[in-house]
């Protein structure tokens, strides 16, 4: 009951400033990124955010989750469901963009095409283009031409090894403290959560 969270409005992938709970001015945060929202990053920008919130907290703590590795096949059938509910997820962004900037895609000339990229470690989620077409996006003052084939990268989602998320906080400036995953007593399971602190 005693809890203050004080709400924060801001991109997390800029800079912003965490207020401090008026009571305890002196009171160390923590931050939780649940999720493997971190696993959408491009490698780059996952280590400018580690960082940036490394710098955000000084002293205080970061639990981050993260979807782990794990054999393709079970990540291939989980990107591309029998129900079809990712796909219709991923042409959700072409339909928006038609909505809300006046765009043209023919969403039917689109097939979705998810695989899993063994050398950087991640799903690759693509739409593809079926058919030869110009598109205009009024709103973002753009227009493209898209060759029978060409594909529309709508999302990555790489997939952790605990040691390695644990090296890329330490580069950041954390120390790990725990981690727990879901592997019930093998080394890994699918999803692991990491508490790091600031060092």
């Amino acid at each position: 009951p005693g809890l203050e969270v004080p709400a924060v409005c801001a991109d997390y992938t800029r800079n912003f400033v965490l207020p401090q709970p008026a009571s305890k001015p002196d009171a160390v945060p923590v931050i939780f990124f649940p999720g493997s929202t971190v696993g959408n990053f491009a490698p780059a920008d996952a280590e400018i955010f580690l960082q940036r919130i490394a710098a955000l907290i000084r002293g205080g703590d970061l639990l981050i989750g993260v979807d782990l590795k794990k054999d393709a096949a079970i990540l291939n059938a989980a990107y591309n469901d029998k129900g079809g509910v990712t796909a219709a997820f991923n042409l959700n962004l072409l339909a928006r963009a038609n909505r809300e900037l006046g765009a043209d895609f023919d969403l039917g000339a689109f097939s979705y095409v998810p695989f899993w990229d063994g050398a950087m470690e991640r799903m690759d989620l693509r739409l593809r283009s079926e058919a030869p077409q110009h598109v205009r996006i009024p709103g973002a003052d753009l227009e493209l031409d898209l060759a029978l084939g060409e594909e529309i990268r709508v999302e990555i989602s790489t997939k952790f090894r605990t040691h390695l998320i644990a090296e890329e906080l330490t580069e950041a400036g954390f120390g790990v403290e725990r981690v727990w995953d879901d592997g019930d007593g093998v080394p890994t399971g699918d999803f692991a959560l990491t508490l790091a602190r600031r060092r």
